[in-house]
């Protein structure tokens, strides 16, 4: 793509009106899918291909007569088997083919690609954006995961759905082409030896990203494979074995920064701490040696949002540090606007968070439960100077959370990792009584006389006699758009509803309006209470403790001809239910080209 552009730029630079050609949809059996490109001159194609044959043949001609008229235009392609053997192609199925006239010397299009030129060389991720509203010649911009969009007016909803693969979508009515670019392949590494230490330069120094797999410790250094991610490694803390997290960014680990330590070791986990479900303990502060961050949480939100991962994953992770940002605010006396990250900030300690927020959404636990945290003693060496364990930021993302000293020197919860749990944990105290399904144990890099170690339980918790009590917050609502409410429920679940819904009803002064309920555990009453003043327009609530009956949730597993399968199983008061897990299915149905309801058959013919 990068020379595509390139050749485009020089032909309109030396007087040449261009076409630019694109395939924006494909489906069946095409020679190219969506990112196909080609540019044509009145000379014929100048470069590029959409894949030959009668589509592309068309095409030419269609870029031709655009360029006597100008404009832009969007070509269905329907190729019938009848139609591709007459055409004598080898391919059949359709083709959305969208062509953009490009005058000589278009100002816009050469800053564009100069532009883009720019990301390129810095390794910014980016996206192409063709507005295609009606096939119209709407502006052609870029959205840089760092830099924002340039060329063309984007609403930020669209901004947040972009992914890994080219796609349209749709906002206000108008249509957009968005394709990711500069993506460079990944090239998985099994093993560190001399043959991987001579391969992954030459493979880094043509754009693939590699990712080394090694747990032996003499070839799990960064020096060997400058600017490559190394992947999680067997670790040993008081004879227990785990898994420590090696981060590299651009050849360069991980630190923290104890004072009284030796300098600059890598970051620091939390000791020992019992869990249901999975732990949000491990996140950690990380300054560097050479380099010193100030990342705004604008930086941050525009470095999550151009992850692809599923949105779920990037809003917890930008709460997560919605928080971090709040408690810096507080400690330093600053407008959160004006809040600058430093260790917090760097691109391991965002890969931290967001690693934990997509282990969680994989787990998806129905409650997540910690001990309470251990900060350590002594101090620690920030950008801010030399400061008391915990550091002020950590000390008030806490509040409200159990937490205790001991005689360990160094920080063993830093404001990453308090901002984690506080997001995600939902009660505090001695583990549950549960069923333990599985157990694991994230390893720090440090040396302390208690194991240095987090340590996360997934299990159900036992059924009881059925019945509990739960919080039911109503309030409502006259004055909020369908839009700005459905927003206002999904942040209300993400920042810890069990379940938020509306009813339509009637309001003062006979206006429509909507009654809103929230449930929630009675131990986060007052966060959910908070979240629904904040994110609506009310301005008071009613709270009411309802005793709860429930059936005790579990989960176990049918194996299927296509693969295992989760089942939801709830028992209690003499009464089962059992459902198979719906994204199991769905993953089976899409991985085997089946239909939903056989692949739901199969599993509930085999409870």
């Amino acid at each position: 793509m990068r020379n595509l552009f390139a050749a485009l730029r020089d032909a309109l630079a030396s007087g040449q009106d261009a076409v630019l050609v694109t395939v924006v949809a494909s489906s069946g059996s095409t020679p190219r899918g969506a990112g196909a490109r080609m540019v044509v001159t009145g000379q014929g194609r100048l470069c590029g291909t959409i894949g030959g044959g009668a589509v592309e043949y068309r095409s030419q001609q269609v870029a031709q007569e655009l360029l006597r008229t100008g404009g832009a235009h969007l070509e269905h392609f329907r190729l019938h088997e009848n139609q591709v053997q007459d055409l004598g192609m080898i391919c059949g199925g359709a083709v959305d083919v969208y062509f953009r006239h490009i005058p000589a010397g278009d100002a816009d299009t050469l800053a564009l690609v100069g532009h883009m030129e720019s990301l390129y060389r810095a390794g910014e991720p980016a996206w192409l954006i063709c507005e295609i509203t009606g096939g119209c010649g709407g502006a052609m911009g870029i959205y840089g995961g760092k830099s924002g969009v340039f060329g063309l007016s984007l609403p930020s909803a669209l901004t947040g759905a972009l992914g890994g693969k080219p796609c349209q979508l749709t906002d206000g009515g108008r249509s957009y082409y968005c394709e990711p670019l500069f993506q460079a392949g990944r090239v998985y590494v099994f093993g560190g030896g001399h043959v991987s230490q001579a391969l992954v330069p030459a493979l880094t120094a043509v754009d693939f990203r590699c990712v080394v797999l090694e747990d032996r410790p003499e070839f799990c250094r960064p020096e060997l494979f400058p600017g490559v991610e190394v992947r999680p490694r067997q670790a040993v803390t008081c004879g227990i074995t785990g898994t420590h997290m090696d981060v590299t960014v651009r050849g360069e680990p991980e630190h923290s920064h104890d004072v009284a330590l030796s300098h600059h070791q890598d970051a620091v986990h939390a000791p020992v701490h019992e869990m249901s479900h999975d732990e949000a303990h491990h996140g950690h502060e990380h300054g560097h040696a050479h380099s010193h961050h100030h990342t705004t949480m604008a930086d941050v939100t525009a470095i999550v949002d151009a992850l692809a991962l599923p949105l779920e994953v990037r809003a917890a992770a930008s709460a997560v540090y919605g928080r971090i940002a709040q408690a810096e605010s507080k400690a330093h006396g600053v407008p959160v606007e004006q809040v600058h990250f430093h260790e917090v900030g760097a691109l391991d300690a965002v890969t931290d968070v967001t690693g934990v927020c997509l282990a969680i959404h994989m787990l998806r636990p129905d409650r997540i439960s910690a001990s309470p945290i251990h900060l350590g003693s002594g101090q620690v060496c920030c950008a801010h100077g030399v400061m008391p364990v915990p550091a002020p930021a950590t000390a008030r993302l806490l509040e409200g959370v159990p937490c205790y000293t001991g005689d360990i020197r160094g920080e063993l919860c830093t404001p990453t990792g308090a901002a984690l749990v506080s997001q995600f944990a939902g009660a505090f105290g001695p583990m549950p009584v549960m069923t333990l399904e599985k157990t694991g144990y994230g390893v720090g890099a440090k040396e302390f006389p208690a194991a240095n170690c987090v340590r996360a339980f997934l299990g159900e918790t036992a059924g009881g006699d059925g019945s509990g009590e739960i919080v039911e917050l109503v309030c409502n609502l006259d004055d909020m758009t369908p839009e700005a409410l459905a927003f206002a429920c999904a942040r209300i679940l993400e920042l810890g509803a069990l379940d938020v819904y509306t009813l339509p009803g009637q309001m003062k002064k006979g206006r429509p309006g909507w009654v809103l309920t929230a449930l929630c555990e009675p131990d986060r009453e007052s966060q959910v209470a908070a979240a629904i003043l904040k994110h609506t327009a009310t301005n008071g609530l009613r709270a009411r403790r309802c005793v709860k009956y429930f059936l005790a949730p579990r989960t176990e597993r049918a194996e299927t001809r296509w693969g295992s399968v989760r089942v939801k199983r709830a028992e209690g008061l003499g009464i089962v239910h059992a459902k198979p897990e719906y994204d199991d299915v769905a993953a089976v149905a899409r991985e085997h080209g089946l239909s939903f309801e056989a692949v739901w058959k199969e599993v509930l013919s085999q409870l």
